[in-house]
Protein backbone atom coordinates (compact mmCIF):
# COMPACT_ATOMS: atom_id res chain seq x y z
CA UNK A 1 0.00 0.00 0.00
CA UNK A 2 1.44 3.41 -0.94
CA UNK A 3 2.67 5.56 1.93
CA UNK A 4 0.07 8.27 1.24
CA UNK A 5 -2.87 5.86 1.71
CA UNK A 6 -4.16 4.94 5.15
CA UNK A 7 -6.87 2.44 6.06
CA UNK A 8 -9.29 3.72 8.70
CA UNK A 9 -11.25 1.20 10.75
CA UNK A 10 -15.00 1.87 10.34
CA UNK A 11 -16.19 -1.02 12.51
CA UNK A 12 -18.95 0.35 14.75
CA UNK A 13 -18.75 0.20 18.51
CA UNK A 14 -21.51 -2.08 19.77
CA UNK A 15 -22.80 -0.10 22.73
CA UNK A 16 -23.50 3.18 20.86
CA UNK A 17 -24.82 1.11 17.95
CA UNK A 18 -27.34 -0.58 20.24
CA UNK A 19 -28.37 2.74 21.80
CA UNK A 20 -29.05 4.31 18.41
CA UNK A 21 -30.81 1.18 17.12
CA UNK A 22 -33.41 1.10 19.91
CA UNK A 23 -33.88 4.82 20.51
CA UNK A 24 -36.78 5.48 18.13
CA UNK A 25 -38.95 2.46 18.86
CA UNK A 26 -41.29 1.86 21.78
CA UNK A 27 -41.67 -1.33 23.76
CA UNK A 28 -44.99 -2.31 22.17
CA UNK A 29 -43.64 -1.71 18.67
CA UNK A 30 -40.55 -3.78 19.47
CA UNK A 31 -42.69 -6.75 20.49
CA UNK A 32 -44.83 -6.35 17.37
CA UNK A 33 -41.61 -6.75 15.33
CA UNK A 34 -41.37 -10.25 16.80
CA UNK A 35 -45.00 -10.91 15.89
CA UNK A 36 -44.11 -9.83 12.33
CA UNK A 37 -41.65 -12.70 12.06
CA UNK A 38 -44.26 -15.27 13.07
CA UNK A 39 -46.77 -13.91 10.53
CA UNK A 40 -44.08 -13.95 7.82
CA UNK A 41 -43.25 -17.54 8.71
CA UNK A 42 -46.88 -18.65 8.49
CA UNK A 43 -47.39 -16.91 5.15
CA UNK A 44 -44.16 -18.35 3.70
CA UNK A 45 -45.15 -21.87 4.72
CA UNK A 46 -48.64 -21.42 3.34
CA UNK A 47 -47.20 -20.10 0.07
CA UNK A 48 -45.01 -23.20 -0.08
CA UNK A 49 -48.12 -25.38 0.12
CA UNK A 50 -47.71 -26.47 3.74
CA UNK A 51 -50.88 -27.16 5.73
CA UNK A 52 -51.42 -27.24 9.46
CA UNK A 53 -53.92 -29.32 11.40
CA UNK A 54 -56.55 -27.23 13.17
CA UNK A 55 -58.01 -27.98 16.58
CA UNK A 56 -60.77 -29.95 14.90
CA UNK A 57 -58.26 -32.12 13.09
CA UNK A 58 -58.96 -30.87 9.57
CA UNK A 59 -56.30 -29.62 7.18
CA UNK A 60 -56.61 -25.99 6.05
CA UNK A 61 -55.21 -24.82 2.74
CA UNK A 62 -56.85 -21.46 2.14
CA UNK A 63 -55.63 -18.97 4.72
CA UNK A 64 -53.59 -19.04 7.94
CA UNK A 65 -55.75 -21.34 10.06
CA UNK A 66 -53.70 -23.81 12.06
CA UNK A 67 -50.85 -21.36 12.63
CA UNK A 68 -50.54 -19.68 16.00
CA UNK A 69 -48.38 -17.54 18.26
CA UNK A 70 -48.58 -17.67 22.05
CA UNK A 71 -47.16 -14.81 24.11
CA UNK A 72 -46.53 -14.61 27.85
CA UNK A 73 -45.56 -11.26 29.31
CA UNK A 74 -44.66 -10.16 32.84
CA UNK A 75 -42.01 -8.30 34.79
CA UNK A 76 -40.01 -11.53 34.79
CA UNK A 77 -39.67 -11.62 31.03
CA UNK A 78 -41.23 -12.10 27.61
CA UNK A 79 -41.85 -15.48 25.99
CA UNK A 80 -43.12 -16.15 22.47
CA UNK A 81 -43.74 -19.54 20.91
CA UNK A 82 -45.09 -20.20 17.42
CA UNK A 83 -45.62 -23.14 15.07
CA UNK A 84 -44.84 -21.13 11.93
CA UNK A 85 -42.06 -23.21 10.43
CA UNK A 86 -39.05 -22.19 12.48
CA UNK A 87 -35.81 -20.63 11.26
CA UNK A 88 -33.63 -23.08 9.39
CA UNK A 89 -29.94 -23.26 10.22
CA UNK A 90 -29.14 -22.03 6.70
CA UNK A 91 -31.39 -18.99 7.15
CA UNK A 92 -29.96 -18.29 10.59
CA UNK A 93 -26.46 -18.44 9.16
CA UNK A 94 -27.15 -16.35 6.06
CA UNK A 95 -29.46 -13.55 7.19
CA UNK A 96 -31.75 -14.03 10.20
CA UNK A 97 -29.16 -12.74 12.69
CA UNK A 98 -27.41 -10.32 10.39
CA UNK A 99 -27.92 -6.59 10.94
CA UNK A 100 -29.49 -5.71 7.60
CA UNK A 101 -30.20 -8.22 4.86
CA UNK A 102 -31.96 -8.61 1.55
CA UNK A 103 -35.35 -10.14 0.80
CA UNK A 104 -36.50 -12.94 3.10
CA UNK A 105 -36.29 -16.30 1.39
CA UNK A 106 -39.64 -17.84 0.48
CA UNK A 107 -41.69 -14.79 1.42
CA UNK A 108 -43.64 -13.24 -1.44
CA UNK A 109 -45.29 -10.57 0.69
CA UNK A 110 -43.02 -10.28 3.70
CA UNK A 111 -43.16 -7.79 6.54
CA UNK A 112 -39.58 -8.28 7.70
CA UNK A 113 -37.26 -6.66 5.21
CA UNK A 114 -34.82 -4.26 6.82
CA UNK A 115 -33.01 -6.88 8.87
CA UNK A 116 -33.17 -5.04 12.20
CA UNK A 117 -36.55 -5.82 13.78
CA UNK A 118 -35.82 -9.01 15.72
CA UNK A 119 -32.39 -7.92 16.97
CA UNK A 120 -33.71 -4.46 17.85
CA UNK A 121 -36.45 -6.06 19.94
CA UNK A 122 -33.92 -8.19 21.80
CA UNK A 123 -31.76 -5.19 22.64
CA UNK A 124 -34.73 -2.94 23.49
CA UNK A 125 -36.20 -5.37 25.98
CA UNK A 126 -33.66 -7.58 27.63
CA UNK A 127 -30.33 -8.16 29.28
CA UNK A 128 -30.32 -11.67 27.79
CA UNK A 129 -32.22 -13.48 25.07
CA UNK A 130 -32.64 -17.10 24.05
CA UNK A 131 -33.89 -18.48 20.74
CA UNK A 132 -34.72 -22.13 20.10
CA UNK A 133 -35.78 -22.91 16.56
CA UNK A 134 -36.87 -26.18 14.99
CA UNK A 135 -37.34 -26.22 11.21
CA UNK A 136 -38.38 -29.10 8.99
CA UNK A 137 -34.86 -30.56 8.71
CA UNK A 138 -32.70 -28.53 11.11
CA UNK A 139 -32.58 -26.99 14.56
CA UNK A 140 -30.43 -24.75 16.74
CA UNK A 141 -30.38 -22.75 19.96
CA UNK A 142 -28.94 -19.31 20.69
CA UNK A 143 -28.24 -17.68 24.06
CA UNK A 144 -26.81 -14.17 24.25
CA UNK A 145 -25.89 -12.08 27.27
CA UNK A 146 -26.10 -8.61 25.74
CA UNK A 147 -23.63 -6.94 28.09
CA UNK A 148 -21.00 -9.62 27.53
CA UNK A 149 -21.57 -9.57 23.76
CA UNK A 150 -21.28 -5.77 23.64
CA UNK A 151 -17.85 -5.71 25.29
CA UNK A 152 -15.98 -6.93 22.19
CA UNK A 153 -16.42 -4.47 19.29
CA UNK A 154 -14.45 -6.66 16.89
CA UNK A 155 -16.59 -9.79 17.09
CA UNK A 156 -20.16 -9.34 15.88
CA UNK A 157 -20.96 -13.03 15.55
CA UNK A 158 -23.58 -14.97 17.48
CA UNK A 159 -22.87 -18.56 18.56
CA UNK A 160 -25.47 -21.19 17.62
CA UNK A 161 -25.48 -24.34 19.75
CA UNK A 162 -27.19 -27.72 19.43
CA UNK A 163 -27.01 -27.37 15.66
CA UNK A 164 -28.54 -30.12 13.52
CA UNK A 165 -28.59 -29.69 9.76
CA UNK A 166 -30.18 -32.06 7.25
CA UNK A 167 -31.90 -34.05 10.00
CA UNK A 168 -35.66 -34.55 9.79
CA UNK A 169 -37.34 -33.03 12.86
CA UNK A 170 -40.51 -33.96 14.71
CA UNK A 171 -43.31 -32.02 12.92
CA UNK A 172 -45.03 -31.34 16.23
CA UNK A 173 -41.94 -29.47 17.47
CA UNK A 174 -41.47 -27.26 14.40
CA UNK A 175 -41.55 -23.60 15.31
CA UNK A 176 -39.64 -20.87 17.10
CA UNK A 177 -39.44 -20.10 20.80
CA UNK A 178 -38.04 -16.81 22.06
CA UNK A 179 -37.39 -15.87 25.68
CA UNK A 180 -36.13 -12.47 26.72
CA UNK A 181 -35.16 -12.40 30.41
CA UNK A 182 -34.13 -10.76 32.60
CA UNK A 183 -35.63 -7.57 31.24
CA UNK A 184 -34.00 -4.16 31.25
CA UNK A 185 -35.30 -1.93 34.03
CA UNK A 186 -37.52 0.24 31.78
CA UNK A 187 -39.00 -2.85 30.12
CA UNK A 188 -39.50 -4.59 33.47
CA UNK A 189 -41.46 -1.62 34.84
CA UNK A 190 -43.70 -1.41 31.77
CA UNK A 191 -44.25 -5.12 31.07
CA UNK A 192 -44.97 -5.67 34.76
CA UNK A 193 -48.03 -3.42 34.71
CA UNK A 194 -51.37 -5.24 34.97
CA UNK A 195 -52.66 -3.36 31.92
CA UNK A 196 -49.74 -4.19 29.62
CA UNK A 197 -51.02 -7.57 28.31
CA UNK A 198 -54.31 -5.93 27.28
CA UNK A 199 -52.46 -3.08 25.58
CA UNK A 200 -50.30 -5.61 23.74
CA UNK A 201 -53.36 -7.58 22.62
CA UNK A 202 -54.97 -4.39 21.31
CA UNK A 203 -51.76 -3.38 19.51
CA UNK A 204 -51.54 -6.77 17.81
CA UNK A 205 -55.17 -6.36 16.74
CA UNK A 206 -54.33 -2.91 15.34
CA UNK A 207 -51.28 -4.02 13.37
CA UNK A 208 -52.09 -7.59 12.36
CA UNK A 209 -55.87 -7.68 12.06
CA UNK A 210 -55.62 -8.95 8.48
CA UNK A 211 -53.62 -12.02 9.56
CA UNK A 212 -55.98 -12.65 12.49
CA UNK A 213 -58.98 -12.36 10.17
CA UNK A 214 -57.25 -14.90 7.91
CA UNK A 215 -57.18 -17.42 10.75
CA UNK A 216 -53.83 -16.72 12.43
CA UNK A 217 -54.34 -17.31 16.16
CA UNK A 218 -52.54 -15.05 18.64
CA UNK A 219 -52.84 -15.40 22.40
CA UNK A 220 -51.52 -13.03 25.04
CA UNK A 221 -51.73 -14.97 28.28
CA UNK A 222 -55.33 -16.15 28.51
CA UNK A 223 -56.59 -13.56 26.00
CA UNK A 224 -57.14 -14.32 22.31
CA UNK A 225 -56.88 -11.59 19.68
CA UNK A 226 -60.35 -11.78 18.08
CA UNK A 227 -61.17 -11.55 14.36
CA UNK A 228 -62.69 -8.18 13.45
CA UNK A 229 -63.18 -8.01 9.66
CA UNK A 230 -64.01 -4.66 8.08
CA UNK A 231 -67.23 -4.03 6.18
CA UNK A 232 -68.72 -1.33 3.98
CA UNK A 233 -72.43 -0.74 3.38
CA UNK A 234 -73.62 -1.57 -0.12
CA UNK A 235 -76.86 -1.71 -2.09
CA UNK A 236 -77.96 -1.17 -5.68
CA UNK A 237 -77.95 2.59 -5.03
CA UNK A 238 -75.03 2.87 -2.59
CA UNK A 239 -71.88 1.31 -4.03
CA UNK A 240 -68.37 1.65 -2.52
CA UNK A 241 -65.44 2.70 -4.69
CA UNK A 242 -62.58 0.33 -5.45
CA UNK A 243 -59.64 1.03 -7.74
CA UNK A 244 -56.40 -0.86 -8.27
CA UNK A 245 -53.20 0.04 -10.04
CA UNK A 246 -49.56 -0.98 -10.16
CA UNK A 247 -46.57 1.31 -9.91
CA UNK A 248 -42.84 0.73 -10.22
CA UNK A 249 -40.81 3.29 -8.24
CA UNK A 250 -37.71 2.89 -10.43
CA UNK A 251 -36.94 0.89 -13.59
CA UNK A 252 -35.91 -2.64 -12.78
CA UNK A 253 -37.54 -2.66 -9.35
CA UNK A 254 -40.39 -4.93 -8.32
CA UNK A 255 -43.88 -3.47 -8.79
CA UNK A 256 -46.06 -2.28 -5.95
CA UNK A 257 -49.73 -3.21 -6.24
CA UNK A 258 -52.08 -0.57 -4.82
CA UNK A 259 -55.73 -1.17 -3.94
CA UNK A 260 -57.95 1.64 -2.61
CA UNK A 261 -61.45 1.00 -1.26
CA UNK A 262 -63.73 3.57 0.36
CA UNK A 263 -67.36 4.11 1.24
CA UNK A 264 -69.58 4.24 4.29
CA UNK A 265 -70.20 1.98 7.27
CA UNK A 266 -71.91 2.16 10.63
CA UNK A 267 -71.44 5.47 12.42
CA UNK A 268 -68.53 4.91 14.81
CA UNK A 269 -66.38 8.05 15.24
CA UNK A 270 -63.37 6.12 16.59
CA UNK A 271 -63.29 3.81 13.57
CA UNK A 272 -63.81 6.44 10.88
CA UNK A 273 -60.95 7.47 8.60
CA UNK A 274 -58.33 5.69 6.53
CA UNK A 275 -56.57 2.40 7.22
CA UNK A 276 -53.24 2.01 5.43
CA UNK A 277 -51.72 -1.48 5.19
CA UNK A 278 -48.33 -2.45 3.78
CA UNK A 279 -47.94 -6.13 2.92
CA UNK A 280 -50.83 -6.87 5.27
CA UNK A 281 -49.48 -4.95 8.29
CA UNK A 282 -51.40 -1.84 9.35
CA UNK A 283 -49.30 1.31 9.34
CA UNK A 284 -52.20 3.69 10.02
CA UNK A 285 -55.59 2.82 11.51
CA UNK A 286 -58.63 5.11 11.39
CA UNK A 287 -56.45 8.05 10.40
CA UNK A 288 -58.28 11.38 10.40
CA UNK A 289 -55.32 13.68 9.77
CA UNK A 290 -53.94 15.71 6.89
CA UNK A 291 -51.58 12.80 6.13
CA UNK A 292 -54.48 10.96 4.49
CA UNK A 293 -56.11 14.05 3.00
CA UNK A 294 -58.33 15.42 5.77
CA UNK A 295 -58.19 19.22 5.84
CA UNK A 296 -55.64 19.17 3.03
CA UNK A 297 -55.05 21.87 0.45
CA UNK A 298 -54.73 19.66 -2.61
CA UNK A 299 -56.53 19.93 -5.94
CA UNK A 300 -59.77 18.75 -4.33
CA UNK A 301 -60.75 20.24 -0.98
CA UNK A 302 -61.50 17.81 1.84
CA UNK A 303 -62.69 19.30 5.14
CA UNK A 304 -61.05 18.47 8.45
CA UNK A 305 -62.53 15.42 10.12
CA UNK A 306 -65.73 15.96 12.09
CA UNK A 307 -68.11 13.44 13.63
CA UNK A 308 -70.46 14.26 10.78
CA UNK A 309 -68.14 11.96 8.79
CA UNK A 310 -68.23 9.11 11.33
CA UNK A 311 -69.55 6.75 8.63
CA UNK A 312 -66.53 7.25 6.36
CA UNK A 313 -64.22 4.26 5.90
CA UNK A 314 -61.24 4.08 3.58
CA UNK A 315 -58.66 1.35 3.06
CA UNK A 316 -55.37 1.48 1.15
CA UNK A 317 -53.41 -1.72 0.55
CA UNK A 318 -49.80 -1.69 -0.68
CA UNK A 319 -48.35 -5.07 -1.63
CA UNK A 320 -44.97 -5.89 -3.12
CA UNK A 321 -42.54 -8.83 -3.16
CA UNK A 322 -39.89 -6.26 -2.20
CA UNK A 323 -41.04 -4.90 1.16
CA UNK A 324 -38.54 -2.05 1.01
CA UNK A 325 -40.66 -0.45 -1.75
CA UNK A 326 -43.92 -0.11 0.19
CA UNK A 327 -44.20 3.31 1.87
CA UNK A 328 -43.47 2.59 5.54
CA UNK A 329 -40.74 3.68 7.90
CA UNK A 330 -38.23 1.20 9.35
CA UNK A 331 -40.31 0.99 12.54
CA UNK A 332 -43.39 0.21 10.38
CA UNK A 333 -45.47 2.56 12.51
CA UNK A 334 -45.49 5.52 10.13
CA UNK A 335 -45.63 6.44 6.46
CA UNK A 336 -42.73 7.54 4.30
CA UNK A 337 -44.64 10.48 2.90
CA UNK A 338 -41.96 11.35 0.33
CA UNK A 339 -42.31 7.94 -1.29
CA UNK A 340 -43.48 8.21 -4.92
CA UNK A 341 -45.69 5.19 -4.27
CA UNK A 342 -47.45 7.01 -1.43
CA UNK A 343 -47.80 10.25 -3.37
CA UNK A 344 -49.42 8.43 -6.30
CA UNK A 345 -51.86 6.68 -3.98
CA UNK A 346 -52.65 9.76 -1.91
CA UNK A 347 -53.87 11.68 -4.97
CA UNK A 348 -56.25 8.86 -5.84
CA UNK A 349 -57.43 8.59 -2.23
CA UNK A 350 -58.51 12.24 -2.16
CA UNK A 351 -60.35 11.89 -5.48
CA UNK A 352 -62.21 8.80 -4.27
CA UNK A 353 -62.93 10.40 -0.92
CA UNK A 354 -64.66 13.49 -2.27
CA UNK A 355 -67.96 11.85 -3.39
CA UNK A 356 -68.27 10.06 -0.05
CA UNK A 357 -67.87 13.39 1.78
CA UNK A 358 -70.49 14.95 -0.52
CA UNK A 359 -72.91 12.16 0.30
CA UNK A 360 -72.33 12.47 4.05
CA UNK A 361 -72.86 16.23 3.82
CA UNK A 362 -76.20 15.67 2.07
CA UNK A 363 -77.13 13.00 4.62
CA UNK A 364 -76.40 15.43 7.44
CA UNK A 365 -78.39 18.17 5.72
CA UNK A 366 -81.30 15.80 5.30
CA UNK A 367 -81.19 15.03 9.02
CA UNK A 368 -81.23 18.75 9.80
CA UNK A 369 -84.42 18.99 7.73
CA UNK A 370 -85.85 16.27 9.94
CA UNK A 371 -86.28 13.81 7.14
CA UNK A 372 -84.29 11.10 8.87
CA UNK A 373 -87.45 9.59 10.36
CA UNK A 374 -89.23 9.54 7.03
CA UNK A 375 -90.72 6.35 5.73
CA UNK A 376 -90.03 7.48 2.18
CA UNK A 377 -86.94 6.86 0.03
CA UNK A 378 -84.63 9.37 1.71
CA UNK A 379 -80.85 9.01 1.86
CA UNK A 380 -81.16 7.87 5.47
CA UNK A 381 -83.56 5.11 4.48
CA UNK A 382 -81.14 3.98 1.77
CA UNK A 383 -78.38 3.72 4.36
CA UNK A 384 -80.65 1.69 6.63
CA UNK A 385 -81.50 -0.69 3.80
CA UNK A 386 -77.88 -1.24 2.69
CA UNK A 387 -76.13 -4.44 3.77
CA UNK A 388 -72.56 -4.90 5.07
CA UNK A 389 -70.08 -6.27 2.54
CA UNK A 390 -66.54 -7.38 3.35
CA UNK A 391 -63.93 -4.92 2.10
CA UNK A 392 -62.20 -7.76 0.26
CA UNK A 393 -65.45 -8.56 -1.57
CA UNK A 394 -66.08 -5.03 -2.89
CA UNK A 395 -66.05 -5.12 -6.70
CA UNK A 396 -64.08 -2.73 -8.89
CA UNK A 397 -65.89 0.60 -9.19
CA UNK A 398 -64.25 3.89 -10.23
CA UNK A 399 -66.22 6.13 -7.85
CA UNK A 400 -68.54 5.98 -4.86
CA UNK A 401 -72.08 5.71 -6.20
CA UNK A 402 -75.12 7.28 -4.55
CA UNK A 403 -78.39 8.85 -5.77
CA UNK A 404 -77.73 12.39 -7.00
CA UNK A 405 -81.36 13.46 -7.48
CA UNK A 406 -83.15 15.43 -4.78
CA UNK A 407 -85.19 13.21 -2.51
CA UNK A 408 -87.80 15.40 -0.80
CA UNK A 409 -88.69 14.40 2.73
CA UNK A 410 -91.93 12.47 3.13
CA UNK A 411 -92.42 13.64 6.69
CA UNK A 412 -92.13 16.96 8.50
CA UNK A 413 -92.57 18.47 11.90
CA UNK A 414 -95.48 20.53 13.20
CA UNK A 415 -94.70 22.38 16.43
CA UNK A 416 -97.04 24.54 18.54
CA UNK A 417 -97.56 25.52 22.15
CA UNK A 418 -100.71 25.02 24.21
CA UNK A 419 -101.56 25.37 27.94
CA UNK A 420 -99.85 22.76 30.08
CA UNK A 421 -103.06 21.83 31.88
CA UNK A 422 -104.85 21.11 28.61
CA UNK A 423 -101.98 18.93 27.41
CA UNK A 424 -102.07 16.90 30.62
CA UNK A 425 -105.83 16.40 30.26
CA UNK A 426 -105.32 15.26 26.65
CA UNK A 427 -102.62 12.75 27.75
CA UNK A 428 -105.03 11.21 30.22
CA UNK A 429 -107.87 11.07 27.72
CA UNK A 430 -105.69 9.53 24.98
CA UNK A 431 -103.80 7.19 27.37
CA UNK A 432 -100.40 8.48 26.17
CA UNK A 433 -97.40 9.83 28.08
CA UNK A 434 -95.82 12.53 25.88
CA UNK A 435 -96.87 15.83 24.34
CA UNK A 436 -95.58 14.53 21.00
CA UNK A 437 -98.09 11.67 21.07
CA UNK A 438 -100.85 14.12 21.91
CA UNK A 439 -99.92 16.16 18.85
CA UNK A 440 -99.80 13.11 16.60
CA UNK A 441 -103.18 11.81 17.77
CA UNK A 442 -104.90 15.19 17.46
CA UNK A 443 -103.41 15.86 14.01
CA UNK A 444 -104.45 12.42 12.75
CA UNK A 445 -107.96 13.05 14.15
CA UNK A 446 -108.17 16.39 12.30
CA UNK A 447 -107.01 14.78 8.99
CA UNK A 448 -109.65 12.04 9.26
CA UNK A 449 -112.38 14.49 10.26
CA UNK A 450 -111.65 17.39 7.92
CA UNK A 451 -109.73 15.98 4.95
CA UNK A 452 -110.81 12.39 4.56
Amino acid sequence: MPDDILEVDSTPAKRPFIEVLVRDIGLLAAIIDLVDNAVDGARARRAAGETRATAGGSEQTGELEGYRLDIEVSADGLKLRDNCGGISVDDAEEYAFRFGHGAVRGAQRSIGQFGVGMKRAFFKLGEEFRVTSVAKDSRFSLHVNVEEWAQDDTDWKFLLTGVQRGVEQNPAAVGTQIEIAPLLEAAKAELGKATFPLRLKDEIAERHQEAVDDGFLVSVGEMIVPPDPSFLLQSSELVPARVEFSTTPKPGQAPVQVRIVCGIAQSVPGRAGWDVLCNGRAVLRSDQSAVTGWGGDGQQFIPSYHNQFARFRGFVFFDSPDASLVPWTTTKTGLEQDSPVWRAANQRMVSLMRPVIDFLNRLDDETDREAANSTGPTLASLVEEATPVSVSAVAANPTFKYPKGERPPRAGRISYTRPKADIERAKTHLSVSTAREVGEHTFDYWVRSELD
